[in-house]
Parts: C-alpha cells; structure tokens; sequence
C-alpha cells in the first residue's frame, strides 16, 4: 500500500536526500537543511512514527510575494523542511 511506503525509512531518506540536494529553504519554523541534517536520524524517525500513529500534522506554509519576478502578485507558499521531506516521499516511488 502506499501509505506503508511514505513511512519506509529508505524511502524517507531518498525524500530527505532530494530536499537536501535542492537546499530546500526553511519555512515557518525556520529549520533549515543544515538543521534537519544535524538530527537527521531523530528526525526522520519522528516523523515516521508520527505518520504511522496517524498524527502527522503538516505546519502552515510562509505566504509571501516573490520580490524577483516583474509579475505583480506571483504567490509563493514556502513549506517547512519536514514537509518536504514528507511531499518527496510520493515522489520517490
């Protein structure tokens, strides 16, 4: 089943590598790669239990306006690190 497979320990770390490889930036709890890198077994570890218990919360995303595009109004929703993570896990399969 695919959920069982979002919270593979190697799948979680194929996610985490293809977060850190694209320098993922941080979102609203300004944990960045660098950060997630540190404690990256304990990371990866709470978040797969959190997702096999079922209480997995993604947290809320950075809205923002992209000050480098001449389009007024272009949006841009900046997850956190850990979201990333779990987002790149559908990916990975």
């Amino acid at each position: 089943m695919i959920f069982e497979k979002i919270y593979d320990m190697d799948n979680l770390q194929a996610a985490w590598e293809r977060v850190r490889v694209n320098k993922a930036a941080p979102g609203i709890d300004r944990v960045r790669c660098e950060d997630f890198d540190k404690n990256l077994a304990y990371n990866l570890q709470k978040i797969r239990k959190q997702i096999q218990g079922k209480q997995y919360d993604p947290l809320p995303v950075v809205i923002f306006k992209d000050p480098k595009t001449k389009k007024e109004g272009r949006i841009i929703g900046m997850s956190t690190v850990r979201d990333k993570v779990v987002l790149q896990t559908t990916a990975c399969n």
